[in-house]
């Protein structure tokens, strides 16, 4: 198909010409002079005016708030308030005091005379004293609180429902077993030839609550002792517990003789005297707060004997450190590989090896201080 370019002319692009047109300014008439205040510029005069007086009055009210002390207020009311009648006429003795101390004070300005206790060392600090008693508690006493703290420091709770299936006294001392885990009777016969050579320092002053062989499964452990397999006892609270392998005379690997078993009872004593001894110097609110391990650490009787016997605090500053090392002279040294673990441990080793007549594995200073502590000669024990 042909296609032929047409005829007809294309229109052109229309041009649009603009014609710039004048400006008339009008003059505005209501316009005035910048030296003359409009009435906005009154207005935020009035405002302004309005909001320095307000806050002139907000700044009064917190001078007048800061000023009044709340010591002021809290004496006006209870100054207000009629004198309370007393419930109980009777004065009441021997009631602890609770003291309240302000633990985020590290270090008080002040001690309060209530804190002054003489059992606490001589340079430590304040508020550190108030954790003490003003005198030591008997073993009456130490047994009671012992009681209501057992759950709160860990120690084992023996089950109502336990049936023991042998219980007798020993001179003063209860010896209980039950079905599954009785004592064979020369394990009965060794801890009673234990408990007749024993200083009154132990078993009058520092009495075991009971002798107890059970299974774990029977006591419901739920202390924070844990027996291992190759324990052979230990003491929790104010109890000493015979485990399975001493029981029934030992094993092959941990076989049992007389002397064994009367040691096995006297290093697990020595624990219940640390109990004894934080118990009956300590507070009874400081213990509940779960501090029994820092009040046997930092107590006379363990600090004493640390110090005594080689021990070094790292930090002992003011009497209350609880880390310590044992110095690396021979007669520091002379203790049991155990007994080199911690000063808690030191003390019931060399206690136990003085008392069946092995002074000769521990240091001069270790046999000098449990001469002094129990009132008894090393020979003694050498029968």
């Amino acid at each position: 198909m042909d296609v032929s370019p047409t005829t007809e002319p294309i229109n052109p692009v229309p041009q649009f010409e603009v014609t710039p047109q004048p400006v008339q300014i009008i003059p505005t008439q209501n316009i005035q002079p910048l030296n003359s205040p409009s009435e906005f510029h009154t207005k935020l005069r009035s405002y302004s005016l309005i909001i320095s007086v307000i806050g002139v009055f907000i700044i009064i009210f917190i001078a007048v708030i800061y000023l009044i002390s709340p010591k002021k207020l809290a004496e006006t009311t209870v100054a207000s308030l009629p004198s309370p009648t007393p419930l109980i006429t009777t004065p009441i003795t021997n009631t602890p005091t609770i003291q309240i101390t302000n633990f985020l004070s590290p270090t008080p300005t002040s001690t309060p005379t209530e804190c002054n206790s003489p059992l606490a060392p001589l340079n430590v600090r304040p508020y550190v004293r108030c954790y003490y008693r003003q005198i030591k508690i008997d073993q009456l006493e130490a047994q009671a609180v012992e009681n209501r703290i057992s759950q709160t420091v860990g120690s084992l709770t023996i089950p109502i429902s336990l049936v023991f299936e042998h219980s007798e006294v020993y001179k003063g001392i209860p010896i209980k077993w039950t079905k599954n885990q009785p004592l064979t009777p020369d394990v009965l016969t060794w801890l009673k030839a234990g408990i007749d050579i024993l200083p009154n320092y132990f078993n009058i002053d520092h009495p075991v609550a009971a002798i107890i062989s059970a299974t774990d499964e029977e006591l419901e452990s739920k202390s924070i002792i844990k027996p291992g397999p190759d324990t052979m006892a230990y003491a929790s609270g104010l109890n000493i517990f015979i485990t399975a392998t001493t029981a029934k005379g030992g094993s092959t690997y941990y076989p049992v003789d007389k002397t064994s078993i009367i040691n096995i009872l006297f290093h697990e004593w020595v624990h219940v005297v640390q109990y004894y001894e934080a118990l009956e110097t300590f507070t009874e609110e400081y213990l509940a707060k779960g501090r029994l391990v820092e009040a046997m650490a930092t107590g006379p009787l363990e600090k004493g004997f640390a110090k005594e016997v080689g021990w070094v605090y790292n930090s002992d500053e003011f009497g209350d450190g609880i880390i310590a090392k044992l110095k690396a002279d021979s007669e520091s040294q002379k203790t049991t590989d155990y007994g080199k673990t911690k000063v808690r441990e030191d003390m019931a080793e060399s206690g136990a090896l003085f008392m069946v007549c092995k002074s000769n594995l521990i240091s001069e200073a270790r046999i000098l201080w449990w001469e002094k502590t129990t009132g008894e000669s090393r020979t003694k024990f050498c029968h």
